[in-house]
């Protein structure tokens, strides 16, 4: 299974580790989205993030993954581990 297939598949709005690429960042996209979702006109001014416009995504949204893991809970981060192959 490819990077994206298993984010789609994933969902959104979590802590995601990517060997190599990114470590503890939060998305809450994984596929390309229109820049209004991604906006930080909220009344929290929270600004939404998105794999797909990392630099880098093109790279490796097609390598196939070798493994991956959830770790964290409790008073721990919750965050999703990926080795690409």
């Amino acid at each position: 299974m490819t990077l994206k297939e298993f984010l789609e598949n994933y969902g959104g709005n979590a802590c995601v580790t990517i060997d190599g690429y990114c470590e503890e960042e939060n998305y809450d996209y994984y596929e390309e989205v229109d820049e209004d979702y991604l906006s930080d006109d909220n009344p929290n001014h929270y600004q939404p993030t998105c794999i797909a416009e990392e630099s880098w995504w093109s790279d490796i949204k097609d390598r196939e993954i070798k493994s991956w893991n959830i770790i964290g809970g409790g008073v721990y981060k919750v965050e999703l581990c990926i080795a690409l192959d």
